[in-house]
C-alpha cells in the first residue's frame, strides 16, 4: 500500500490508484433493521453513479422514510458489495447502521456482503462495525482507462 508502489502499478496499468479502502464483510441475515424499497428513479444520485462506475448489476434501494440510499452490485472478483448514503439531515442518528443491517437481507442466505469503507470516514467505519461487519483487509482499486 505504499504510495511509491501504487504509483508504479498505476503507471503500468495506465490508471491512477483510487483511495485505500478498508474492506469489511457481513453475512446475509433476516433482521432487516430499516425497511428498504427498490428504486428505479435514482439514476443520477451520486451514490448510484459511483456504484455503477465500479460494479455491475447494481440494484438501488432507499429507506422507506427517505433517509438514505443503499446500492448492492457485483464488484471486484464478482463479490457482492454494498454502499450506503445517508441524507445530511439524518446523519448521526444511527441511520447508516440501520441501512447497513438492512442491506444484509438483500443477499442470499449465508452469502457474504462486502463494504469498502474509507478509513478516514469514521462515521461510516463505526456504522458498519455497529451493523456487524468485520474488517478483513484493505485494497486500492484502479479503473481501466485503456
Amino acid at each position: 500500500m505504499s504510495a511509491a508502489f501504487l504509483t508504479w502499478l498505476g503507471d503500468r496499468l495506465g490508471s491512477e490508484p483510487g483511495m485505500v479502502d478498508l474492506v469489511m464483510v457481513s453475512f446475509a441475515r433476516t433482521d432487516r433493521g430499516l425497511g428498504l424499497i427498490e428504486r428505479d428513479d435514482l439514476d443520477t444520485h451520486p451514490r448510484v453513479l459511483r456504484s455503477r462506475r465500479y460494479r455491475t448489476g447494481v440494484r438501488v434501494y432507499s429507506a422507506q422514510d427517505g433517509r438514505g440510499v443503499v446500492t448492492v452490485g457485483a464488484g471486484l472478483a464478482g463479490r457482492l458489495e454494498v454502499s450506503v448514503d445517508v441524507v445530511p439531515g439524518a446523519r448521526g442518528r444511527g441511520v447508516g447502521t440501520a441501512l447497513a443491517i438492512a442491506a444484509t437481507s438483500l443477499v442470499p442466505s449465508g452469502e457474504p456482503l462486502y463494504a469498502q469503507v474509507s478509513p478516514g470516514n469514521v462515521a461510516s467505519v463505526r456504522a458498519f462495525l455497529r451493523a456487524g461487519y468485520r474488517p478483513i483487509c484493505s485494497e486500492v482499486l484502479f479503473l481501466r482507462t485503456r
